[in-house]
């Protein structure tokens, strides 16, 4: 009667103890610190990223949804570098003629920095 039970037990662990959200969901996404700098307390969209160093990738991450503007990633992605705000470049995207969202798919997108006219630094998203 043990043994019933442990194989019962065992059973129901690999049917409801392995499947992890990550699997399950239909969009997945990597992202990669491109820049020279650590950057803290990402956040993509509404999913916190937390922090990347210098060419470090984070491993594949799940959501929903994600939005693209002629191709380009359309997600505010804002951090900090050196305890200094940095706000996303892709708030710039004001054309909505050619805006879509993605709600399934494999991507590996890249962290770049960008400076504006005014000598602003951005945070941008590159698919690569």
């Amino acid at each position: 009667m043990n043994t019933l039970k442990t194989i019962l037990l065992c059973v129901m662990f690999l049917i409801f103890g392995c499947s992890e959200e990550n699997e399950l969901n239909p969009l997945q996404i990597k992202f990669k610190n491109t820049t020279p700098f650590s950057i803290e307390s990402i956040l993509i969209g509404a999913q916190t990223i937390g922090t990347l160093h210098p060419n470090e990738s984070t491993n594949y991450i799940a959501f929903d949804a994600f939005n693209f503007d002629t191709g380009l990633p359309d997600e505010r992605c804002t951090g900090t570098i050196d305890d200094k705000p940095i706000e996303s470049y892709n708030k710039f995207y004001w054309c909505g003629t050619q805006k879509n969202t993605v709600y399934e798919g494999i991507f590996e997108m890249n962290i770049h920095l960008v400076e504006d006219e005014d000598n602003i630094i951005y945070l941008v998203l590159k698919v690569e």
